[in-house]
């Protein structure tokens, strides 16, 4: 900006001491105004600067909000991940019974299956799968291909739902002896193939454990299996899996001891290479049981909570896991109450933590009703607003792309106690978490 010039009036000196003094004068004024403009600038910059400091964990996460889902129709399948599955089809997330009814076929018994709408808010149950008698009571694992979800049992023939259709179908039977004894089936789809681990299988000749496990992998073009080879991991039981566009990941679970003992070690199988490779110990030493993860797009981040010797939930605690770098690295504190059986679901831009159960003493427990978003980007967690509906351990949980649905999970009190009645309860009240402004992916 040019200095403005007054014309001189009296001497000529006296003219060039007030053209000095002005120009003076206006330095002043032009300094102040730059300090004011500076100072003005730089509070709101340095609040905002603040406010993404992690010392301020107390905000929630604007925009965001909760919706109650209506309430489905009576049914059995919503209990829990251990006691069902859920997938999302892109249009419908379709829950399904921990197994299918062998005939007889008990007559006003609950549906097997049940499929809700987003966009419509409307339920509707599944037809019957079809009855297979070498099916048991046990855990069993569902998988979305992009045109059925595939249900695999511990035992007996998978199936596959076509939701176009409305039909079921009965797949081939898998490799004898590869994972005829699963425990604890998870299924993971690579793209062209449902790939199947389980590292507690049982040798059919001697009975024992096999170390390194058991695996196949079933291609639903061909309807056929082929075996996977031994991993180079202990037998184990509640192994972490997750996939992550090129690899099978297995990390941690329970080792010896009757499961007692916590696996620190993992192994990444490539299906390209048909090869498994090592993975390094956990950072921070082995998991908690019933732990919780979620594959970012980038880094597996494995949810876990520590005790005391007393039984009591201390503090929580999450890792992460670059398949690039093969490093691992610990996330900071999240600012909710310690809890084990938690959701955990990447939510496009952010990783999202609800439910779970606390152990307030050896035993009594609490289920918290607190959640927590967390930013890679900025590397802090930001509260989650109060969900509308009771808190509950080990919800099923979908990602649809704009929002995470919560449903299911138990509720058994304070006590330890199966208390059908309040199971239904909390099966029956669902949520979904819209994230304000998410970018979908990832």
């Amino acid at each position: 900006m040019g200095e403005r010039m007054w014309p001189p009036f009296g001497s000529r000196e006296r003219g060039r001491e007030r053209g000095r003094s002005w120009r003076r004068s206006a330095g002043a004024i032009a300094l102040a105004v730059v300090s004011l403009v500076a100072v003005g600038f730089a509070v709101p910059v340095a609040r905002g600067l603040l406010d993404n400091q992690p010392d301020q964990p107390d905000r929630l996460i604007r925009g965001d909000s909760w919706e109650r889902l209506p309430r489905p129709p009576a049914n059995e399948v919503l209990r829990g991940p251990e006691l069902g599955s859920a997938v999302w089809t892109g249009r419908e997330l379709v829950l399904l019974a921990e197994f299918a009814y062998s005939p007889p076929i008990p007559s006003g018994r609950p549906p097997d299956g049940l499929a809700y709408n987003p966009a419509t808010g409307r339920w509707r149950a599944l037809p019957e799968p079809p009855p297979d008698q070498s099916a048991t009571v046990g855990r069993q694992g569902a998988v979305w291909t992009g045109k059925e979800v595939i249900l695999l049992y511990a035992t007996g023939a998978p199936i596959a739902y076509d939701p176009d259709a409305n039909t079921w179908r009965r797949l081939a039977h898998p490799p004898t002896g590869f994972i005829s004894h699963a425990a604890d089936p998870a299924p993971i789809w690579t793209g062209a193939e449902v790939l199947v681990w389980d590292g507690s299988n049982i040798d059919d000749t001697s009975g024992k454990w096999i170390d390194g496990g058991r695996g196949a992998a079933y291609n639903p073009a061909t309807d056929r299996w082929r075996q996977l080879p031994r991993s180079p991991l202990s037998n184990r039981t509640g192994a972490i899996q997750a996939w992550t566009g090129k690899q099978l990941l297995v990390i941690a679970g329970s080792c010896g001891g009757e499961g007692r003992l916590r696996c620190q070690d993992g192994a990444a199988y490539d299906p390209a290479a048909n090869t498994w490779t090592p993975i390094p110990a956990l950072a921070g030493g082995a998991t908690a049981p019933e732990a919780a993860a979620a594959w970012t797009g980038g880094e597996l981040v494995i949810w876990s909570t520590t005790t005391n010797k007393q039984a009591r939930s201390i503090g929580n605690t999450a890792s992460a896991y670059n398949p690039s770098s093969k490093r691992w690295r610990t996330l900071p504190p999240a600012p909710i109450t310690p809890r084990r059986l938690a959701a955990l679901v990447w939510a496009g831009d952010r990783l999202l933590v609800w439910g779970g159960i606390q152990n307030v003493r050896a035993d009594e427990f609490a289920y918290p009703d607190d959640g927590a978003g967390y930013d890679p980007r900025s590397n802090r967690w930001q509260p989650l607003a109060k969900a509308p509906v009771p808190s509950r351990a080990w919800p099923l949980t979908v990602w649809t792309g704009d929002r995470a649905i919560f449903i299911g999970g138990l509720n058994l009190g304070d006590q330890v106690r199966m208390d059908r009645g309040s199971i239904t309860a909390i099966a029956e009240q669902g949520a979904a978490y819209h994230p304000a402004g998410v970018r979908t992916g990832g």
